[in-house]
């Protein structure tokens, strides 16, 4: 037996698997009447995943710049220019090596040019969000920054541009260029002081550029918050439908309180409603839904929108929200990148229902840049991602530096039997205490909306069932008969009995005399259905305050023959959950 430390119930879906008992009779005289043995047959249900376990390795860009294009690349004049006296570096000197003991070194010397290496990034002649930018020290096959002993060099930079967003670059192979590919997801104004250092930390001049960065998409944002229960906020937004037939606004809880947002047309009529929840039974944080060209319109048309608190999922002081709209063209883009991120909090195995659930979703589209979630580890933890396309991974940035650690792109997902989910899950070794980013993305831009569900924290369970036939068997009064088989989980990880039902050999039992025995894996002792006849054994996993029994293992049947004849044989049933 387990000890319950928590529990919850997801129930997605049943898996059904039969398990077939064939008898292989073997006498074994050790109480009075005997036992009879019919088989020791070892029995499997599908594994159908295994969750890998994941250690997180030293973090690397956020973003791959591994099929950069840098034919298209172009300079950006007078960009880079010297910062100011104030500027100030660490040079990256190491701590344990003392300056007076080096040889007489010269700093390095040039001055950096900046390139931007995808032009078609920018919007309305302004660098976005996927703009990549390019700070060279080689151009051309030519060295424009460099140790003149020639030694290696690095660049060292001070700004709000997390370290996830550089990386350098060198061409191995034909020495064409070398320096640092910047691509700045968060929309703002960046400055951004660099220089560059030898291994003995010698630093060129200081340098200073300001990176000025809009969004990708043509989206537009309110950002707000309630303040009672009954509290309706109201925005007019205008949208063009002369640039597009067709435009999607998207709703975004930032708080835990639910979330209403309804848009009216110029009659005052609602044209359109998207929800985020925040219920026991549902924890949906990103939505959206489509607005499209009312009948004679050909240019500007203005909404009224209003946003308001779902019933009874007012959270005071905690009913932030975000409303996002554009063109359906750019639809994927509304939620995506840092500054949508939302706090996710610990999911917890809590078994009764009626418990507040902390596994968040979202219905909406989604990007190859995805949805980020904050939360801060425990530990080890497991992540599970379930999703309606299996058009969705995720991936785990430093909290801080916002650094590559993990990123799930080649999992492959599974669909536990008649589960219509896909499912990808890992267990990972976080650093209890640190602060992480979930990040759901799809690689490939997804073009349907995407209801997907992620948790981080405890194990996830999926419900389901297996069946054993019991093979016809001549009985003799007074014996005992068991049967043995094992089970394992369709993941190959812990699962849990709910129950256990067995049809018996007819009306009024008459060869089992009103009961049967089941032992469970890792328990000593037989435990009988009561009162006599009722067919199902109890195991309450959906109980918080029960005692969890183990259900993968090796289990044991027993009747004790009440009549001597030719038992007809009959079916046991298993009901239990097991971690996704």
């Amino acid at each position: 037996m387990i000890k319950r430390i928590s529990s919850m119930i997801l129930c997605l879906g049943i898996l059904l698997s039969t398990i077939s008992l064939n008898a292989a009779a073997a006498d074994s005289e050790i109480a009075e009447g005997g036992v009879i043995s019919l088989g020791d047959i070892s029995v499997q249900s599908e594994t159908v995943n295994e969750m890998p376990t994941v250690n997180l390795e030293e973090g690397e860009s956020t973003i791959s710049f591994n099929n950069v294009d840098f034919s298209k690349a172009i300079e950006v004049p007078a960009a880079i220019t010297e910062a100011s006296n104030e500027a100030a570096l660490d040079s990256g000197l190491a701590e344990n090596v003392d300056p007076t003991a080096l040889p007489e070194n010269q700093a390095p010397v040039g001055t950096p040019e900046l390139l931007v290496l995808n032009p078609d990034s920018m919007r309305d002649g302004k660098y976005t969000t996927d703009t990549i930018f390019f700070i060279a020290t080689r151009w051309n096959n030519t060295d424009i920054c460099y140790d003149p002993e020639g030694g290696p060099i690095e660049m060292v930079f001070e700004s709000s541009i997390p370290s996830g967003y550089v990386q350098k670059l060198v061409d191995e192979t034909y020495g064409t260029y070398a320096g640092y590919a910047i691509q700045i997801l968060q929309p703002g104004v960046h400055p951004f002081v660099f220089a560059i250092v030898d291994s003995y930390g010698g630093m060129s001049d200081i340098y200073s550029v300001t990176f000025d960065i809009v969004t990708r998409a043509d989206v537009q944002a309110i950002e707000g918050s309630l303040t009672a229960a009954t509290d309706v906020q109201t925005y007019q937004i205008t949208v063009d439908y002369s640039t597009a037939s067709e435009y999607y606004v998207g709703a975004m809880r930032t708080g835990t309180s639910g979330v209403k947002v309804t848009v009216l047309d110029q009659n005052g009529e609602s044209c359109g409603t998207c929800s985020c929840y925040a219920g026991s039974g549902m924890q949906r944080v990103r939505t959206s839904t489509a607005l499209t060209k009312p009948d004679g319109i050909t240019g500007n048309y203005t909404y009224t929108v209003q946003v308001s608190v779902i019933d009874d999922e007012y959270v005071a002081g905690d009913a932030g929200f975000k409303v996002i709209y554009g063109p359906a063209s750019e639809r994927q883009y509304l939620f995506e990148g840092p500054d949508n991120s939302i706090d996710l909090p610990h999911y917890d195995s809590i078994h009764e229902t009626s418990e507040y659930l902390t596994e968040y979703s979202s219905h909406s589209y989604l990007s190859d840049v995805g949805h980020y979630y904050k939360f801060t580890a425990t530990g080890t933890e497991d992540v599970t991602l379930t999703t309606e396309t299996g058009n969705c991974r995720f991936k785990i940035l430093d909290g801080e530096t916002q650094q590559l650690l993990y990123d799930g792109r080649n999992l492959g997902t599974f669909k536990p039997g008649d589960l219509y989910q896909d499912v990808v899950s890992v267990k990972i070794n976080f650093a209890a205490g640190h602060t992480y980013y979930l990040v759901v993305y799809s690689p490939n831009m997804s073009t349907v909306q995407e209801d997907y569900y992620v948790a981080v924290g405890d194990p996830k369970f999926q419900y389901t069932t297996i069946s054993a036939q019991i093979p016809s068997t001549y009985f003799t009064a007074g014996k005992s008969y068991t049967w043995n088989f094992s089970l394992t989980t369709p993941t190959g990880g812990d699962g849990y009995i709910d129950s256990v039902y067995y049809s018996a050999s007819g009306a009024g039992w008459p060869y089992e005399g009103g009961y049967y025995y089941i032992k469970t894996p890792g328990v000593s002792t037989w435990r009988s259905n009561s009162p006599m006849f009722y067919a199902q054994i109890d195991y309450d996993f959906r109980d918080p305050y029960s005692v969890l029994f183990a259900a993968n293992g090796d289990w044991q049947l027993r009747i004790d023959a009440d009549k001597t004849g030719v038992y007809p044989g009959g079916k046991i049933r298993i009901n239990y959950y097991y971690e996704l």
